[in-house]
């Protein structure tokens, strides 16, 4: 009988190590098409893989890029990198040649690693192919001398509000524990099923699915990340899965296409947890309706790590949410807004260590230990929370106060089937910048009428333009800032 000898390589590693030694047998992760691993066999991949990057050389401290789609191989890379003290950041399949190339300039990589799934032609770096790290080896030995590395993990990007978007770095000792502390809050087990429909390149895959069900035992799908709504029903219906998140516009989309379909697709998910955008009360009333889903919505950023859940009851659809146990939160007053809102503040242990080479960003985002968010939140007697929107989209008309979220609620249930998105215009105060989508000239003449009439009652100016698409970012949200860098720049 062999027995195993443990020996500490780095925080995140020998946290799913440890995982791995109760579940060995257990699938850890299985693709849609098919391709399974146990944590077993997950752990030797890894091992695997860390062997051969450091047999090509890249050693702790190193920073890979990434280009790659979704696989099993993938989420064994981002371990096998923490296992030897190499940082990844993904370079994003929406991005320019030119902004790759800024991106590779900005965060210096020794090499980018990539899959041939992605156009990287032109791209000034060595490539190394992602099924190389894989090829086994002569050597039967794959284990080096242990390395207990503090240091970054891993950096991924900003939504990028505005120009280029700003990179976030966290290590891997905080990262573990911020992932720990949300498996304890939520009570994830080994016998639930994660559901991934996102890319590998964004927190909203590895954070609150990846790794929670990694470090929790639990079995993790994996989707390729560009299934449509009805295939996506069709593999949820298949896997059963009982954990999920999901953007406000996805669990709209599977409302908008379930009914008259198979109803009950969806009903495994007994965590269907909502993040990512605002989230108003009609949207929890129509996907339950329609789906019989209760949302649990979840708010939290890359920025900081997850921060606020809605606890909710059997009975009640709320928007109230719960600061998790370990974060602290608090409200700070803004002119126009009564005591109980004003902008969210949290405070954690276990964030991230803010943004790469932005000192103006860092000092605007991260003081005394403290993250100003930037949202607007508003504070009620039980003590739970309701996002408002964002601080820069605060309105104030003679009513009160008002905020972009809320209008685009408004514009889009009074426009059915066109698209509308609004956005303060920092040029010009109070000026609201109003972009639709129609799939004709007629659709825009009607809902230009309907927009106008509803914004006679905020007595605000504004500037209506049409789109001929509709930008989104990696996780799947409208790009409102490259749909509004369209007509400054116009």
């Amino acid at each position: 009988m062999k027995c195993f000898t443990y020996k500490s390589h780095s925080v995140l590693y020998d946290a799913v190590l440890s995982i791995s030694l109760e579940h060995n047998n257990d699938i850890a992760i299985e693709h849609v098409t098919g391709e399974k691993v146990t944590f077993d066999q997950l752990i030797k991949k890894i091992d695997l893989c860390a062997y051969n990057l450091h047999s090509l050389g890249i050693v702790s401290g190193q920073c890979v890029a990434v280009s790659l789609q979704n696989s099993i191989e993938y989420i064994s890379l981002i371990i096998a990198c923490a296992k030897i003290g190499i940082s990844y950041v993904p370079i994003l399949e929406s991005f320019s040649k030119e902004y790759a190339t800024l991106a590779l300039k900005k965060i210096n990589p020794v090499a980018l690693i990539t899959d041939s799934s992605r156009n990287t032609k032109g791209l000034k770096i060595e490539n190394i192919f992602l099924k190389r790290l894989f090829e086994d080896t002569d050597n039967g030995e794959l284990e080096k001398p242990p390395i207990i590395y503090s240091g970054n993990f891993r950096m991924l990007w900003s939504s990028g509000s505005t120009g280029f978007p700003k990179i976030i770095i966290w290590n891997q000792e905080n990262f573990v524990l911020e992932r720990l502390r949300w498996i304890r809050n939520i009570k994830i087990t080994p016998k639930d099923i994660v559901f991934c429909r996102h890319t590998l390149d964004v927190a909203h895959a590895t954070d609150l699915h990846v790794f929670t069900s990694l470090l929790s035992g639990a079995k993790l799908v994996l989707c390729s990340g560009k299934e449509h709504t009805i295939e996506l029903i069709e593999l949820i219906d298949k896997f059963k899965p009982t954990v999920m998140s999901a953007l406000p516009s996805h669990y709209k989309c599977f409302a908008d296409e379930i009914v008259g379909k198979n109803v009950s697709a969806l009903r495994s998910l007994r965590m269907p947890f909502c993040g990512g955008s605002y989230v108003n009360i009609d949207l929890l009333m129509y996907v339950y309706k329609r789906t019989g889903l209760k949302l649990r919505q979840l708010y939290g950023s890359t920025d900081f790590g997850l921060a606020m859940v809605n606890y909710y009851s059997e009975d009640n659809l709320d928007l109230g949410m719960t600061v998790l146990k370990g974060v602290n939160a608090q409200i700070i007053e803004l002119p126009g807004l009564e005591e109980s809102s004003g902008e969210l503040v949290l405070f954690s242990p276990f964030t991230s260590d803010g943004y790469l080479k932005n000192d103006p960003e860092n000092a605007k985002s991260f003081k005394n230990g403290f993250y100003y968010t930037g949202d607007i939140a508003t504070i009620r007697e039980n003590w739970t929370y309701i996002i408002q929107g964002r601080v820069s989209d605060l309105i104030i008309t003679p009513e009160g106060p008002r905020f972009v979220p809320e209008l685009d609620s408004i514009l889009s249930d009074n426009t059915k089937k066109i698209s509308v998105f609004t956005m303060i215009d920092a040029s010009k105060k109070n000026n609201i910048l109003i972009a639709i989508h129609s799939t004709s000239n007629e659709g825009n003449r009607i809902t230009i009428n309907k927009i106008e009439s509803l914004l006679s009652l905020w007595k605000v100016t504004y500037t209506i333009f049409t789109l001929d698409d509709i930008p989104l970012t990696s996780v799947g949200k409208i790009d409102k800032p490259k749909i509004f860098a369209r007509q400054i720049n116009f």
